[in-house]
């Protein structure tokens, strides 16, 4: 499983999202792992672009969009 936390570095909800991702590894008895993305890098692949402060993705897909795909923040 390939988990990323994409956010940016104003955003206020970034350290609740840290904050239940660990929650949500420790839930399920595992280490918690993700990659962080800095969305404010000048050197952001264009994939991430598309996605608002913060974002989980979970296998490249958002967490919490219906259709794993949503442009927006979670």
């Amino acid at each position: 499983m390939k988990v990323e936390l994409l956010t940016g570095c104003n955003c206020g909800s970034a350290e609740v999202a840290r904050d239940n991702l660990a929650e949500a590894y420790r839930q399920m008895g595992l280490a918690p792992t993700w990659k962080e993305v800095d969305l404010d890098s000048p050197h952001i692949s264009e994939e991430y672009k598309k996605y608002g402060s913060p974002t989980i993705l979970v296998n490249g897909k958002d967490a919490f969009s219906p259709g794993g795909d949503s442009q927006g923040g979670t």
